[in-house]
């Protein structure tokens, strides 16, 4: 079984993985074939860091990260082709971003 790909920057660690209701799990560069639940999940984030979850280029939700959070969100291959995360600090600088996970 797939383990969530794990990221460290500096002392920050993320998680970004999607699962379907019969628990098929799929990671970065992965191929999500039916409706699933995404989660990206961090830790020890700057406080004034900002996470932003894209779908298809375009931004989906922008959260604030403050040292810890999760978030879920569901899509199916119909709605998007690609998935990605981003951190950026207090002047939208990058600070990282996942390799995507694919829908189709």
């Amino acid at each position: 079984m797939p383990v969530a790909h794990k990221m460290n920057i500096g002392l920050a660690q993320f998680t970004f993985q999607a699962q379907s209701d019969d628990g098929a799990t799929w990671m970065l560069g992965d191929t999500v074939t039916r409706p699933a639940t995404f989660e990206v999940c961090w830790r020890d984030c700057l406080p004034d860091a900002e996470v932003r979850v894209i779908v298809n280029g375009r931004p989906l939700c922008a959260l604030p990260a403050g040292v810890e959070g999760a978030h879920t969100w569901t899509l199916t291959p119909d709605d998007a082709d690609w998935v990605t995360v981003e951190i950026r600090d207090r002047s939208g600088a990058m600070l990282a971003v996942t390799n995507p996970i694919f829908l189709g």
